[in-house]
């Protein structure tokens, strides 16, 4: 089985957190595979409870107030967590359709197995409302609704017997909270904790 692309050591500092905002998908999408694609040894399918949309991307805070401040950090762990829980029960609770299973994120050089579909409003409100409290930039790229299913190594590409997927597919998720995530990194991959919940109206 081949590295993904997140798979390599973390080397932050131990009173440091790797941490993004995400929202967690709660059941695993039915999908009738290519046999030849779903037993290729280069493909590191995800585990259904590591299924999440990206909202906020990784980055590193202090993991507490103190530490924060002998290292003179901006962010630390506990106010992040208070800024995000500001925002219970302000926002509503919306569906998320997904109608597309294809390689990305470049289908001519593709690193990935993803189920897409298209962006809802409140989704765009909800990830803009979260940066506005976290004081943090949006993106320079457009935000694509997207959830990872496989990764594999661009190098190993050549190697599928498939070369093309384009999968209709019919697929909701309900979305009644987000959560603030943290990420661990390995040579096996990244290993996911949720730290807060912070639910919808």
């Amino acid at each position: 089985m081949a590295p993904s692309d997140d798979a390599r050591i973390d080397l932050r500092p131990l009173h440091m957190k790797r941490i993004f905002i995400a929202l967690p998908i709660t059941k695993e999408p039915e999908i009738d595979w290519p046999l030849k694609l779903r037993e290729e040894k280069f493909i590191r399918w995800i585990k259904p409870k590591n299924l999440h949309i990206t909202l906020v991307p990784p980055w590193y805070v202090a993991d507490s107030r103190m530490e924060a401040q002998l290292d003179r950090e901006p962010e630390s762990l506990p106010l992040v967590a208070q800024r995000l829980k500001s925002l219970e029960g302000k926002l509503t609770s919306f569906e998320m359709r997904f109608d597309r299973v294809r390689f990305g994120p470049d289908p001519k050089k593709p690193r990935l197995i993803w189920a897409e579909g298209e962006t809802p409003q409140q989704l765009w409100e909800l990830k803009t409302e979260i940066e506005k409290r976290l004081e943090r930039e949006p993106e320079d790229r457009p935000f694509r609704l997207h959830v990872t299913l496989a990764r594999f190594r661009a190098e190993d590409f050549s190697h599928f017997p498939v070369k093309e997927l384009d999968k209709e597919i019919e697929w909701s998720e309900q979305v009644k909270a987000f959560v603030l995530m943290e990420s661990r990194l390995s040579p096996k991959g990244a290993e996911y904790k949720v730290l807060e919940k912070v639910r919808l109206r």
